[in-house]
C-alpha cells in the first residue's frame, strides 16, 4: 500500500483513493491509477462500508489493522456474487495489490442475472418519455451505443465519414479510461445522428436529443440502449457458426454455456463499445440477442 495516511480510518481510504484519482488522463499499460470516475465511486463507496465494517466490529483504527477481516467480511455479508467480486476489487485496490494477493475468498458463483442494469430494474424519472420528447435520445444511443458521459460530452465535429462512405463518430470526451475509439454509426439510425451533428457543429449534441438540457435524461436507461446498439452491431458482422474456424468461436461459461459467438465478430464490437476485454460483450450486452 502506498504512504501511511494519519487521522480517522474514513479519512484514510479517502486519502488512499485522492493517490489513485487520474480522471481524464490516458491510462498506460500497468497503471494502478484509476480513470473513470464511476469506477473511482464505486471502489470508493465499498472500500468505505469495509472500513466501517472493521471499525464497528474489530475497533480497528487503521488499515493495516482491516486486513485480517477482508476474506471474513466479503463471505459473510449477503451480497450477490457479482457485487462481491466488486468488493473484492475495490478493496485490493485500495491495498495497492492484486485480488490474488488478498488470499482465496469464496465470492460464490457469478450469474447474469445478478448483474442489475436491465431496464425492468432501472428507476424511472414520470416525465421521461422513450416515445415522446426523448424519442432523439434514445434513437442517438441505439444508434451509437455511446455511454452517458460520452454522449453529454460529445460535439457535432465528432462525425465523419470514411472513404468506403461508412458514417462514424470520434469519441474523445467522456471516454472510460480516456480511450479514443472511433464508433460506427448503425445504418438505420445514421440519417438522425447526421442531422443533428451538423446541426451541433462545434457545439455539444446533448441539447439537441435531450429536449434542450445539458445532461442526459435522468430516466434513461442508456445502458440498455448500448446493449441494443451492441447486438445490432454484432448481427450485422457475425459469420454462420458452422463457417467459423474453431479458434475463431467463443465459447460461453456457467449460466451462459452452450452459447457460442463470433470471435472476430466480438472484436468490433467491444472495441466501438470501448472495452477492452469481449468477455464483457459476451455477459452483459450479447445475452438476449443471436
Amino acid at each position: 500500500m502506498a504512504r501511511k495516511v494519519r487521522g480517522s480510518i474514513i479519512y484514510q481510504v479517502k486519502s488512499r483513493f485522492r493517490e489513485l484519482e487520474a480522471f481524464g488522463k490516458s491510462k498506460p499499460k500497468g497503471s494502478d491509477k484509476i480513470h473513470s470516475y464511476g469506477t473511482m465511486k464505486t471502489y470508493l463507496n465499498h472500500s468505505l462500508q469495509f472500513a466501517e465494517y472493521c471499525r464497528n466490529n474489530y475497533n480497528c483504527r487503521n488499515l493495516e489493522d482491516c486486513k485480517p477481516y477482508i476474506k471474513e467480511y466479503i463471505e459473510g455479508n449477503e451480497y450477490s456474487s457479482w457485487v462481491k467480486k466488486v468488493q473484492r476489487s475495490a478493496i485490493a485496490k485500495m491495498y495497492g495489490v492484486s485480488t490474488e494477493e488478498l488470499g482465496n475468498i469464496d465470492t460464490g458463483k457469478c450469474l447474469r442475472s445478478d448483474v442489475k442494469r436491465s431496464r425492468g430494474e432501472a428507476v424511472r424519472d414520470k416525465h421521461f418519455s422513450e416515445t415522446g420528447k426523448h424519442k432523439d435520445y434514445v434513437v442517438f444511443c441505439k444508434a451509437t451505443g455511446l455511454r452517458k458521459s460520452e454522449v453529454e460530452a460529445l460535439r457535432g465535429t465528432a462525425f465523419y465519414v470514411d472513404k468506403n462512405g461508412k458514417k462514424f463518430l470520434k469519441v474523445t470526451d467522456g471516454t472510460k479510461g480516456g480511450r479514443i475509439r472511433d464508433v460506427p454509426i448503425l445504418e438505420e439510425y445514421a440519417n438522425l445522428v447526421e442531422n443533428v451533428c451538423l446541426k451541433a457543429g462545434k457545439g455539444l449534441v446533448i441539447p439537441y436529443i435531450a429536449a434542450d438540457r445539458l445532461k442526459a435524461p435522468s430516466g434513461a436507461d442508456t445502458h440498455s440502449y448500448r446493449a441494443n446498439y451492441a447486438r445490432a452491431l454484432y448481427d450485422r458482422l457475425k459469420r454462420p457458426i458452422e463457417k467459423i474456424p474453431q479458434n475463431e468461436k467463443y465459447f460461453c461459461r456457467n449460466d451462459l454455456k452452450g452459447v457460442i459467438y463470433d470471435k472476430k465478430a466480438m472484436e468490433i464490437v467491444s472495441n466501438a463499445l470501448g472495452h477492452s476485454r469481449i468477455n464483457i460483450i459476451a455477459k452483459s450486452y450479447l445475452h438476449g440477442g443471436k
